[in-house]
């Protein structure tokens, strides 16, 4: 698993997790982007949210923080709560995830 790095966006592949919460985020506290890799078609990703807040799923075709959009399914924001993880189907590029307080360190992450 990878350590959380606010210098890069990271190149999520198959079979990869990356740490995306730090404890310097602040408001709107979002985490670290992760840009999801190069293959065709939705990627399969899995957030393991190990803090206790709910983390909202957002995603981008482009890592412009204006783009992000929460990403929805059936018309209902896909969320994770506190201490549990969450399976999700996503089309885009770039994902990151937003909670309302401050979630920890390395206590989130997103694999693939």
């Amino acid at each position: 698993m990878a350590n959380y790095s606010a210098s890069l966006t990271a190149d999520l592949a198959v079979g990869e997790v990356q740490v995306v919460s730090n404890a310097a985020l602040t408001t709107p506290f979002d985490t670290q982007a992760v840009a999801i890799g190069r293959e065709q078609g939705p990627a399969e990703l899995v957030v393991y949210n190990l803090s206790s807040q709910t983390a909202t799923v957002y995603a981008s075709h482009e890592d412009v923080a204006a783009s992000y959009q929460a990403l929805k399914v059936d018309g209902t924001a896909v969320t994770v709560t506190s201490t549990t993880t969450g399976q999700f189907r996503c089309a885009a590029r770039f994902v990151r995830l937003r909670m309302a307080a401050d979630p920890g360190t390395s206590v989130v992450a997103i694999g693939r």
